[in-house]
């Protein structure tokens, strides 16, 4: 007899919190759920400012030194520093009238 008023007690109580603590139960999952959530998003969204801001500096150091190597670019291109290499290192020199050939087609 103690064991069915046992089951039925324990059958009673399991009944009245699924009826009366269930939905409490739910939103109390649902808040911790939406809480985990919230510190997680926040997370990679830092993560995310920080990995743009490394590229937003990359980005500005790569055009930076690439305007450097257009301006030497400029600079070791110029006709007059051309020529006084040509003279200077292989000792050239601009062909005068007379030793000029032209070829014609």
């Amino acid at each position: 007899m103690q064991k069915e008023r046992k089951k039925t007690l324990v059958a009673q109580i399991r009944s009245e919190l699924i009826c009366y603590y269930a939905i409490p139960f739910i939103l109390l999952m649902l808040s911790v759920a939406s809480a985990v959530a919230v510190v997680v998003i926040t997370n990679n969204t830092r993560a995310l400012i920080n990995q743009r801001e490394f590229l937003a500096e990359e980005n500005e150091r790569l055009d930076n030194e690439w305007r450097n190597l257009i301006l030497e670019q400029n600079a070791l291109s110029e006709h007059s520093r051309v020529q006084d290499l040509v003279h200077q290192q292989l000792d050239m020199q601009l062909p005068s009238i007379k030793n000029e050939i032209v070829i014609k087609k």
